[in-house]
């Protein structure tokens, strides 16, 4: 939990103190979970790469990167909004790039809103899910990624 007080580091009976950029908080001590399933395997080896990348960069490209983090806001759990930073950007769109089977990119690109999807059918069997939609005029390197999990019981 973020709170305002005397800055402290550390953990004393199950509470975590600690700070970052966004300010100082307060946590419960958790055992880290390490499944190292396969899954987790790729990712740690996507967030590898994009680092690795990242210290090759010029610095003519980083400071492009600073520039698309500020206009990549996000919103912390307290409804605070905040910027990405230059690695963090690089990071965010290398890896969804990297998940969508492209390549990564050392130019930051150019902010684009994507089109609005018109129509979109859902059609679920047994074995198998389906989307179909509709987003006029659809560009040509547009990509849409769509995340779905199991469905769990209302019990």
């Amino acid at each position: 939990m973020k709170v305002l007080t005397v800055p402290e580091s550390g953990s004393v009976a199950g509470q975590t103190a600690s700070r970052n950029r966004f300010g100082q908080y307060f946590r419960s001590r958790a055992i880290p979970v390490n499944p190292s399933s396969a899954a987790q395997g790729l990712v740690r080896a996507r967030m590898t790469t994009n680092s690795t990348a990242w210290r090759t960069l010029t610095s003519a490209q980083r400071a492009g990167w600073a520039d698309l983090g500020l206009s990549m806001v996000r919103t912390d759990s307290l409804g605070q909004s905040y910027s990405l930073q230059g690695n963090q950007a690089y990071a965010s769109v290398n890896n969804n790039r990297l998940l969508s089977g492209l390549t990564v990119v050392a130019d930051a690109p150019a902010i684009s809103t994507p089109v609005n999807i018109v129509t979109a059918t859902i059609t679920l069997a047994v074995a198998s899910l389906s989307i179909a939609y509709t987003a006029t005029p659809l560009a040509a390197v547009t990509y849409l990624a769509v995340f779905a999990s199991p469905q769990r019981s209302a019990g």
